[in-house]
């Protein structure tokens, strides 16, 4: 997601449609990811579910980002602000439940809960505007993952 991030800010004139395959590999490895720390969570009994149920939101975006690329392209920006509004309220959620990383799951909710409304409605500033907030909400949830693996251990 870290890459992805970049490359969206680094070049936003590219080609959306190149993007929507790679975006959609990317929610799919970030789906076993979550999933696999869903099963991992449930051993220690923390809010598991919430975990596998974002896991399998990252799979069928991924699954229908890479089966159709050229539909995806058209409503991108309104496809990364649904996934990231319902990303960060589970961020949230996760944040309040009194789980391991609240400040931190808590601060990056709400900073992709905004970014997730500015993507969803206001489709017309798509362009590079949008192709630059789909980059650091990327971004964001990339280092997210990251800080989460290393409070993992």
């Amino acid at each position: 997601m870290i890459l992805l991030g970049i490359l969206f800010i680094i070049s936003p004139a590219n080609a959306l449609l190149t993007y929507a395959l790679w975006i959609g590999l990317g929610f799919s490895v970030s789906a076993v990811i979550r999933i696999v720390q869903g099963i991992s969570a449930k051993q220690a009994n923390e809010s598991w579910a919430w975990v596998i149920f974002e896991g399998s939101i990252d799979l069928l975006m991924g699954f229908i980002f890479l089966t159709h690329p050229g539909l995806t392209t058209s409503i991108l920006p309104f496809f990364i602000g649904f996934w990231a509004t319902i990303m960060a309220i589970f961020l949230i959620i996760e944040g309040f439940s009194g789980t391991r990383s609240s400040a931190i799951k808590i601060i990056t909710g709400f900073s992709v809960l905004l970014v997730g409304f500015k993507c969803m409605f206001n489709p017309i500033a798509a362009g590079m505007t949008i192709a630059v907030w789909i980059g650091v909400v990327f971004l964001v949830i990339g280092i997210y993952n990251v800080v989460l693996s290393f409070s993992l251990r």
